[in-house]
């Protein structure tokens, strides 16, 4: 068996492994890379060592696991296979169609908005369009948690619960001389609300694991109500807006199910709230659908008060004319808009319009990547930021709560590490983290006794096992 990695290598976007075994290739996620522009662009065009794939397994939905996938199936058609498929979770495959959809929406939409202002050639096209994303949606399979099946000759895998968003899983494949290899997908708190903790694999010989926070703590979840109360309240009485990018996927559920629990609470004053994201109102419906995988608090909340995501105040748009009205509104609201990495979608417009007002503030929730906009925003060394092509004053307050990061932090990862069978790991390979949480993890992981710890340093980097 070899690995090849093509992606998530020193960075934590754009995560597809290659398993080849007896002559088959296995793909492990098929993500996009995300960043500063012109320098993804490039990497996200260049499918360079996908060709031949057999089946691709998907540990969760997001766009840096999932992105290049009609990519990749455009060129699979054009050799005339019908016989590759992809394999998720259930709730996975319907977030991941939703989500592929709305990337290629996304792509043709600045396509034409920076070919009307002159800013691109006439010729250039998007990454993939959504006639490519409904093509392989027949490619589809839906498997249960827990279910065994063969994806490639010689190899049984399974999904198990990873805890990070809902349908996310941790990968287990065995082959049939007896090898397992797991990949981590990307692992998730404990005690994150709507989502369950993730399960525990005591055996494996080979590790793929991912390493997004293996060099810091995350703040405890519990203080997170205060200091969300601290900000709505200050930003209130200021009489501004908060302005909160979120991935439509799973913060934002988190965060709907949080200000209604703060509302019963009478912990917030009542204030309108804006869900302005066509695919997180979709992404919901989806959650509603899966109900039966909440984690056993939001099973209670829903008996005991009904709908997780519907209260008095919370209104879900759908219209750009909906949007634009909420910049029309001149009194304290909360407006949750993708994307989370502020790279897109209707948050870039908001912050375009509220940024340079002292009064609002905009709350950072999630990690934001190298080059993006929201690591921008963040940067207090940048008094600027661009946005839409045109330079914004940042002076607006803009605050980050890491409480709400639903990747696993460094003792999370070492809970997870020391739960298994040391005397049976072979080898680790950890990916998917920016190259000083990459080292400082393999340190940890070296204090605590595991060996055979790679850190693949470029892409196409392979390794027999």
């Amino acid at each position: 068996m070899k690995i090849k990695f093509l992606g998530a290598v020193n960075t934590v976007t754009g995560s597809a492994h290659l398993i080849e075994y007896k002559g088959k290739r296995l793909l492990l996620d098929c993500g996009m890379f995300q960043g500063k522009r012109e320098p993804t662009e490039i990497l996200n065009r260049n499918m360079q060592g996908f060709e031949g794939i057999d089946a691709v397994l998907i540990s969760h939905s997001h766009i840096d696991h999932t992105g290049r996938l009609p990519l990749l199936f455009r060129n699979i058609l054009e050799n005339n296979r019908t016989d590759v498929f992809i394999y998720a979770t259930n709730a996975t495959v319907d977030i991941t169609e939703l989500l592929l959809l709305d990337s290629a929406h996304i792509q043709e939409e600045n396509i034409k908005y920076l070919r009307k202002k002159g800013r691109i050639p006439s010729g250039k096209e998007p990454l993939y369009t959504t006639s490519d994303v409904e093509a392989i949606k027949k490619f589809f399979i839906k498997k249960d948690y827990e279910e065994v099946f063969e994806p490639i000759p010689g190899i049984k895998a399974k999904f198990i619960e990873a805890g990070h968003i809902l349908g996310s899983a941790q990968i287990l494949i065995k082959t049939e001389e007896g090898k397992t290899l797991l990949y981590t997908g990307d692992i998730g708190r404990q005690h994150l609300p709507i989502i369950r903790d993730r399960r525990t694999v005591k055996e494996a010989n080979v590790i793929i694991s991912e390493t997004t926070y293996g060099d810091r703590l995350h703040e405890p979840y519990q203080g997170l109500k205060k200091h969300l109360k601290d900000i709505i309240v200050k930003t209130v009485k200021r009489h501004g807006k908060i302005i909160i990018p979120s991935f439509a996927l799973g913060r934002a559920q988190e965060i709907i199910y949080l200000l209604h629990e703060m509302r019963i609470e009478k912990e917030i004053p009542f204030i309108e709230i804006f869900i302005d994201s066509p695919l997180a109102r979709e992404i919901t419906q989806v959650f509603r659908k899966y109900h039966n995988i909440y984690d056993k608090d939001a099973k209670s909340f829903f008996h005991k008060f009904g709908d997780i995501f519907s209260f008095k105040g919370l209104t879900f748009t759908s219209s750009v004319e909906e949007s634009k009205y909420i910049n029309s509104i001149n009194r304290p609201i909360i407006i949750i808009a993708a994307s989370g990495m502020c790279e897109g979608g209707r948050v870039v417009h908001h912050l375009k319009q509220n940024i340079e007002n002292y009064r609002n503030t905009i709350l950072i929730i999630g990690y934001q990547a190298v080059e993006t906009l929201g690591r921008k925003l963040l940067d207090k060394n940048l008094s600027t930021v661009r946005i839409l092509g045109e330079e914004y004053i940042k002076k607006s307050s803009i605050i980050q709560l890491h409480e709400f990061s639903a990747h696993a932090d460094k003792n999370d990862l070492v809970n997870m590490y020391e739960e298994k069978d040391k005397t049976l790991i072979e080898n680790i390979f950890l990916v998917h983290g920016e190259e000083r949480s990459l080292n400082s993890f393999k340190n940890t992981l070296l204090e605590r006794g595991f060996k055979n710890i790679h850190i693949p340093q470029k892409i196409g980097d392979s390794f027999e096992i």
